[in-house]
């Protein structure tokens, strides 16, 4: 529990919907239990980090797995546009 008190207090206590969508009931206990807990822009954690990059960051780490980003949209982001082929992601054959 204490790895996900540093998750929290870096991205601020989940809605209550977000809460809601956790799996583990006791992981959802446990984070119902902490006080409101405000977001830390990664902007001031990372300020010389590529905006891009924080942008995607921001993308991947949400708790609720229904508003987080897919692979396929994650590999088709403006940060790592010099790393992807689309065609090679096309072939991912991915659906949601």
């Amino acid at each position: 529990m204490d790895q996900m008190k540093l998750i929290i207090t870096v991205l601020g206590k989940p809605e209550e919907a977000d809460i809601d969508s956790i799996q583990r009931p006791t992981c959802r206990k446990f984070i119902k239990s902490l006080p409101y807990i405000r977001e830390i822009p990664l902007s001031s954690l990372f300020p010389f980090a590529d905006p891009l990059a924080l942008n995607l960051l921001e993308k991947l780490l949400v708790f609720n797995l229904d508003k987080r980003i897919i692979i396929f949209y994650a590999l088709q982001h403006p940060y790592l546009a010099d790393l992807y082929s689309l065609k090679a992601i096309l072939q991912l054959n991915v659906s949601r």
